[in-house]
């Protein structure tokens, strides 16, 4: 982890189960690419419209692997597999160059925290 900030923030706002939660607006690059919205959680994340397949795949995957370590004797194997270490956006949208993505709308985006490079507090889109 890069920055232990944006991993306490992603860890604070990741354990919340209000879909309602927020702590603020950031702009982020990550890999050359300009990421900005609002910090949401991770219930948030997946209860949101456009993810909904992505918490049907993420309950499949659960299940699955809740049922090898039953039949394999594993223990918690499936806390540290969906333990993902992201960062979880609502309102956000990509910047590359002139460009905004999506042009319309705004967008949840998950952002791996190992892939933060630098970041700042605010947004570069209306509120």
């Amino acid at each position: 982890m890069k920055n232990p900030l944006i991993k306490y923030v992603a860890i604070e706002m990741g354990q919340s189960k209000d879909v309602n939660a927020a702590a603020g607006r950031i702009t982020l690059s990550s890999n050359g690419v300009i990421i900005s919205g609002t910090i949401t959680s991770k219930e948030a994340f997946y209860k949101a419209e456009q993810s909904k397949l992505l918490e049907l795949w993420r309950q499949d995957v659960a299940k699955a692997l809740k049922d090898m370590e039953e039949d394999q004797g594993l223990d918690r194997a499936q806390d540290e597999y969906l333990d993902e270490p992201y960062l979880y956006l609502k309102d956000a949208a990509y910047f590359h160059g002139a460009q905004r993505l999506p042009s319309q709308g705004d967008a949840y985006i998950a952002v791996a925290l190992d892939s933060i490079d630098s970041f700042s507090m605010g947004s570069l889109l209306p509120v």
